[in-house]
C-alpha cells in the first residue's frame, strides 16, 4: 500500500535533511543560492487539487523548506491561493500549455503565454516556467493529415510534431 499522506510526506522531508540534503526551490538553485553538494530540488505541479497546495506548503513552511509551485492558467490560477504559498517563503512558477491552447500556433501561443504570465506577476513575481504536457492534444498526439510535417530525430524522440 501506497502511503501519500501529509504526515509520510513530513517523515521524508525530515529524512532528507537529517540525511544531509538541502533542499530548495527551482530559482535557488539556478541563481546559484543554493550550491550544496547534496541537493534536492523540489518543485510541484499543480494540476489539480490546489486546496492540497496549501498544505503541502504548510508542512515545507514548518519544516523551514522552499519549494517551487507550478500554477496552470486558468485551470489552477486562485491569486489568494498563490499569495498564500507565496507569502511562506515558496517560489511560484507558471506552468504553461499554450501550444495546445493555441492548436500549434506559434504566434498566438507566444500572445497566450505572455497574457497569461502577466497574470502570474500581478499578484506574485514569477522567473521560472515549466510546461505542462497535454498528451490529449490531437496537434502534438498525431501528426495532422494535410500539413508538411518538420521531424527531426530529436522531435521524434519526444513525440512532437510541428506543422508548416
Amino acid at each position: 500500500m501506497k502511503d501519500f499522506t501529509l504526515e509520510m510526506y513530513r517523515t521524508l522531508l525530515r529524512f532528507l535533511l537529517k540525511s544531509g540534503y538541502s533542499i530548495c526551490s527551482v530559482d535557488d538553485y539556478l541563481s546559484g543560492r543554493n550550491s550544496s553538494e547534496n541537493i534536492v530540488i523540489l518543485r510541484h505541479d499543480i494540476d489539480r487539487r490546489i486546496h492540497k497546495a496549501i498544505d503541502f506548503s504548510q508542512v515545507e513552511h514548518d519544516l523551514n523548506v522552499r519549494s517551487t509551485y507550478y500554477f496552470r492558467h486558468p485551470y489552477t490560477f486562485q491569486p489568494a491561493v498563490i499569495q498564500k504559498i507565496q507569502s511562506q517563503g515558496h517560489e511560484i512558477g507558471y506552468h504553461y500549455e499554450v501550444m495546445s491552447k493555441a492548436d500549434g500556433d506559434p504566434v498566438y501561443a507566444k500572445e497566450l503565454f505572455s497574457h497569461e504570465i502577466d497574470d502570474f506577476r500581478r499578484y506574485v513575481p514569477v522567473k521560472t516556467v515549466c510546461m505542462h504536457g497535454a498528451p490529449l492534444s490531437f496537434t502534438f498526439r498525431t501528426p495532422p493529415k494535410k500539413s508538411r510535417i518538420i521531424s527531426t530525430p530529436l522531435y521524434k524522440s519526444l513525440n512532437i510534431y510541428l506543422r508548416t
